[in-house]
């Protein structure tokens, strides 16, 4: 980085940087103290539990429980997406003016948490309905929920980078809160197939009963890390002199965040996508009892990810991408050539992909926060909430996306979700959208990576103009 870089930034960057904390709210360079970290750390298994359910399985009980038409719910989705492209940059605002006293972040995992239980157990409610009321009801209940948990998981997410801005205390929050992802992955991943999801079909009251779960450990752990953080409170006020245009600016001018974002919206388009694989294990293959299998496997290579985190982490998270994606491609391609009669042999690469898929999610998160440090760098504010909400806003309309590409795709070939059985014709296009489409778009993300420039030097070259800016 040219000197002039560092001296450069902003005097505004003295009032507005973050702080890190201790016990007592003062600044501080130490660790931060543990109730801080596990507390925060577990309101992610709330979070990720509903989110990674409804990517993964909201597909098929909408096409399977419900009945409605691969194209209805590929709209619905695309709607629902388009509609967080108006609500979460407005949301990441509000969060950047609020100024209240207990922080300006923590507040909202106390305020939106009951409206977003609610939204996760009436989306898994079957109403009983037909016709357009029934399609009407799964647009509302799904648009509702998104925007519960965008009005709670922006802050969320915020908190991060202002709980420390030391990179060896973020990486050690950021493993922890890995085990709670990683928990909370597995959680969904065995409860539907086991309660929901058999020989027989798909049960709608086992739905709402792993939903009625997720909204209990939603409010539960979101009450804990509310709690628990409560000494980390961001000291300065809100900067409500902060314009549109500045806050514009901070999105489009932040270079590593669209890459981010970019890459972060590819790496969620295949864990809708992955919602294919119970399709074709339960309709293609005829093997309902066996999805539990396929999502325990999955659940183990998440683990074996995240094992690989702390060790990532100590180099450079890019270049841990840049293997992560690539195991995921090579894992779909050989699973393309596995005969439908082998079916034990399809595990490995099922593992194989959710290991790629782990660590990019886990590693992509960290990179979110270095945003937020780079945007503070860049601007001379502090506006995480608007750099937060553009991530999220980009994974979220990658679940839209996702359930476009796999909807349309599989109307293309055929398939049919409520028919006995697939033409032969159906059940090699479910396979190639299982693994050769996915393979193209994690290509997608593989090169978008190629391009991000905050190295780990890099970082600490900003953190060190921050802090010489505050000092």
């Amino acid at each position: 980085m040219r000197s002039e870089d560092v001296t450069e930034v902003s005097n505004d960057l003295v009032a507005n940087a973050p702080n890190a904390v201790d016990e007592t709210g003062g600044e501080t360079t130490h660790r931060v103290p543990r109730k801080v970290i596990w507390g925060y750390a577990l309101g992610t298994v709330g979070f990720e539990f509903v989110l990674l359910m409804t990517s993964r399985f909201i597909n098929l009980f909408f096409t399977n429980v419900l009945g409605l038409g691969l194209s209805t719910v590929a709209v619905i989705m695309l709607v629902g997406r388009i509609w967080d492209g108006v609500n979460d940059p407005i949301m990441g605002a509000l969060v950047d003016r609020n100024d209240d006293p207990r922080g300006r972040y923590r507040p909202y995992l106390l305020w939106g948490i009951a409206p977003l239980a609610v939204t996760v157990v009436l989306l898994y409610t079957n109403p009983g309905l037909s016709g357009w009321l029934l399609t009407a009801y799964a647009g509302v209940v799904y648009v509702a929920f998104g925007m519960a948990y965008t009005f709670v998981n922006v802050p969320y997410m915020a908190m991060m980078a202002t709980i420390t801005d030391d990179p060896n205390e973020r990486t050690r929050l950021v493993t922890i809160r890995s085990i709670m992802t990683v928990f909370a992955g597995m959680t969904p991943a065995f409860l539907v197939p086991a309660i929901a999801i058999s020989d027989e079909g798909v049960s709608a009251q086992g739905f709402l009963i792993v939903a009625i779960i997720g909204a209990g450990l939603l409010t539960g752990l979101s009450l804990v890390a509310y709690r628990s953080t409560s000494t980390v409170k961001y000291t300065q006020a809100p900067d409500s002199a902060i314009t549109w245009k500045e806050r514009v600016d901070a999105v489009l001018g932040n270079g590593p965040l669209i890459l981010v974002s970019l890459t972060w919206f590819v790496i969620a388009v295949l864990e809708v996508v992955e919602g294919s694989v119970t399709y074709y294990v339960l309709n293609v293959l005829g093997q309902g009892d066996r999805v539990v299998q396929f999502t325990a496997v999955a659940a183990i290579g998440a683990l074996l990810s995240f094992g690989m985190v702390p060790i990532a982490i100590k180099f450079e998270k890019k270049t841990a991408i840049l293997i992560a994606l690539p195991l995921y491609i090579v894992a779909s391609i050989v699973w393309y050539f596995i005969p439908e009669d082998r079916i034990g042999l399809m595990l490995i690469p099922s593992g194989m992909r959710m290991m790629g898929i782990g660590l990019g999610a886990v590693l992509i998160w960290t990179l979110i926060a270095d945003c937020v440090d780079y945007s503070t760098f860049r601007t001379g504010k502090h506006q995480g909430g608007i750099v937060s909400s553009t991530a999220t806003l980009m994974k979220k309309t990658a679940g839209g996306v996702g359930a476009v590409v796999l909807n349309l795709s599989l109307a293309a070939v055929g398939f049919a979700p409520l028919a006995a059985s697939q033409t032969p014709e159906a059940a090699a296009g479910v396979k190639s959208v299982m693994t050769l489409v996915s393979a193209g778009i994690a290509l997608i993300g593989f090169v978008l990576m190629l391009f991000y420039p905050l190295s780990k030097s890099r970082m600490a070259e900003i953190k060190e103009a921050i802090d010489h800016a505050g000092a």
